[in-house]
């Protein structure tokens, strides 16, 4: 069962953008201190694991749709994904709404899944 609305969503998972983002000028801030020296932080990462977990129980999540769009599918701004021959997933998400739309129906078909059994 899906428990949040679709603007929900949207604005949980660019509330993690806005602070990887704030993390990011953290770390330039660090490097332009310390010149030439490689600095990382990660101030929200505890966090956001944990609000991401939150987020994909309440969209019921199962393939970690989420995670993959966030972090390897770059939120959606790769043109192309794909392995090293060519092949790969067709990727029936490009933005925050697709992707919300895409996780309704994969909730649609599992419980109708559950209802035949």
């Amino acid at each position: 069962m899906i428990l949040l609305t679709k603007e929900e969503f949207t604005n949980y998972l660019n509330f993690i953008y806005k602070q990887e983002e704030k993390q990011e000028q953290f770390v330039q801030a660090l490097e332009n201190l310390c010149p030439g020296n490689y600095c990382d932080c990660w101030l929200f990462n505890d966090y956001a694991e944990k609000y991401i977990e939150l987020i994909k129980k309440l969209m019921n999540d199962k393939n970690d749709d989420i995670e993959f769009f966030l972090y390897d599918f770059e939120r959606g701004k790769s043109v192309f994904y794909s392995n090293v021959d060519g092949s790969g997933p067709n990727i029936p998400y490009h933005n925050e709404e697709e992707l919300y739309d895409y996780l309704v129906e994969q909730d649609k078909k599992l419980t109708e899944k559950k209802t035949e059994v």
